[in-house]
C-alpha cells in the first residue's frame, strides 16, 4: 500500500468508517483452513473452517456467532417405491 493509501486508511480507522470486503472463497493448499465471505442485505457472514461470523454490515460490528450446518452425506434421489398402490 502507498503513502496515499496508508494516510487514507489511517482516516477511515479514525472516523470508525466500515471497511469494505468482497465476496469469495479461500481453501489453504493443504485444505486445513476454509474462509468463505458472504454478503446479505443487513449482514455480511464470514465463514471461517465452518464458523459463522455475522457483522453487522454498516457498523461492522459483530451480531453473532454460529456454526454452518454442512451436510455429513449426500442426499439420496427419491425413486420408485417398492411397495404397490393396491391393498395386500
Amino acid at each position: 500500500m502507498n503513502k496515499l493509501g496508508q494516510w487514507m486508511a489511517a482516516i477511515a480507522n479514525a472516523l470508525w468508517v466500515p471497511g469494505f470486503v468482497r465476496e469469495g472463497d479461500y481453501t489453504s493448499e493443504d485444505a486445513r483452513i476454509t474462509v468463505r465471505v458472504r454478503r446479505g442485505t443487513a449482514f455480511t457472514v464470514i465463514s471461517v473452517n465452518n464458523v459463522d461470523l455475522y457483522f453487522e454490515r454498516f457498523s461492522g460490528r459483530i451480531d453473532g456467532i454460529s456454526l454452518s450446518q454442512r451436510p455429513k452425506s449426500k442426499p439420496v434421489a427419491a425413486g420408485k417405491s417398492t411397495r404397490s398402490g393396491g391393498s395386500p
